[in-house]
């Protein structure tokens, strides 16, 4: 019997102190923090052509890798199953390029792939790509809209962002 409370105590204690090792884990991972961010609230939920999220980024090192991701919180008002973003870079050289991307947000039954949270659907797209940061300098990024739409409806915000991978 007492055999039984030492390893039901010890086994406690184990599961306590794997669950402050892993809740303290958890805090140092969230503490990273994007090199460079920003974030727009849309006027009335509403995501015009116009506005456009702006990034510039000094690349210190080409060792470095980067990812670029765009989060979107959207309401149920949102009418399409995609959203179409284009985003514009000029390199440190003064090359210009243009990518699109098109995001798909629901399936075909309409059944949103991001985040549920009561009113809103949190949305998150990894637009990395390999050889964007080849060169060391100031890069210059702006992500749009590009929907046939001039005002898209149901987008709450949006937040570009470039994280250094570790």
């Amino acid at each position: 019997m007492t055999s039984a409370r030492y390893i039901s105590f010890f086994s406690i204690r184990n599961t306590w102190t794997f669950t402050g090792i892993l809740l303290a884990g958890l805090i140092l991972a969230g503490c990273n923090s994007p090199v460079e961010s920003h974030k727009i609230d849309f006027e009335h939920e509403c995501w015009k052509t116009q506005d456009t999220l702006q990034i510039s980024f000094p690349n210190s090192g080409l060792s470095k890798k980067y990812s670029m991701q765009l989060d979107l919180t959207f309401t149920h008002d949102f009418k399409y199953r995609n959203l179409y973003v284009g985003l514009l870079s000029q390199s440190p050289s003064g090359k210009k390029q243009e990518l699109k991307f098109p995001l798909e947000l629901m399936d075909d039954g309409g059944n949103w792939f991001g985040k549920l949270s009561g009113k809103t659907i949190s949305y998150h797209a990894d637009l990395s790509r390999q050889d964007v940061f080849q060169q060391e300098g100031e890069y210059h990024f702006k992500l749009y809209q590009f929907m046939q739409d001039d005002l898209v409806c149901g987008v709450r915000n949006a937040a570009f962002s470039i994280w250094e991978e570790k």
